[in-house]
């Protein structure tokens, strides 16, 4: 592989693990027998985001291409002709999630918005904001209809994903939070913090 790498990632299949570059490479073995079994260099940025598509059948890479500014690229692994975004984003993407039925990925970013796009477009439609520091991690609910970010403000909100309305602030944040995720049946959120601290909460508020 061409230098070290700056992210990974690993299929819902678990039969793959990619890893992307700081120069744009991206690289992807065959987790029984960590062979190689596709490169491609999306560069010469650094890979700042890497995710797999719910099918498996292609990779989302954000590059970064100056200071502050990225570009989506869509990775095929069955060789096909990729697709890059149309627009270039401020704000460097750190991290990416699918909606469950994989229409919709979001980015977080650290200029504090996160980005609504259409997975096979990738065009923007939609934004959200509201944290005042930069957002570390986003999760969509099983339904798709939810969509929780971390900041590191310290807080954890959840959003509509149709209005793009916040819904929610969770409660007792002590240290920033780093990693998201719902619980299957959607009505749990469980947060990660830079402390080692991990803290479960209701995914709707009390009434």
């Amino acid at each position: 592989m061409d230098g070290p790498a700056a992210r990974l990632a690993v299929s819902p299949n678990a039969q793959w693990l990619a890893a992307g570059t700081l120069t744009g490479r991206i690289v992807v073995r065959d987790t029984r027998s960590w062979k190689p079994i596709y490169t491609n260099s999306c560069g010469p940025g650094q890979v700042t985001a890497l995710k797999f598509y719910p099918d498996c059948r292609a990779l989302l890479a954000a590059i970064k291409i100056s200071e502050g500014t990225n570009r989506l690229v869509r990775v095929e692994l069955t060789g096909r002709a990729g697709r890059s975004s149309p627009e270039h984003h401020k704000g460097m993407v750190t991290a990416l999630a699918f909606s469950p039925d994989g229409a919709w990925v979001a980015g977080s970013s650290r200029d504090g918005i996160v980005r609504l796009w259409g997975s096979q477009s990738l065009v923007r439609v939609g934004t959200f904001r509201g944290h005042s520091g930069y957002v570390t991690s986003a999760a969509f609910s099983p339904d798709g209809h939810t969509l929780a970010m971390a900041s590191n403000d310290d807080t954890v909100k959840l959003w509509s994903v149709e209005n793009r309305q916040e819904l929610f602030t969770m409660p007792g944040h002590i240290a920033p939070w780093t990693q998201l995720a719902f619980s299957p049946d959607g009505t749990e959120l469980v947060g990660c913090g830079e402390a080692g601290l991990v803290r479960v909460w209701r995914a709707a508020p009390t009434p």
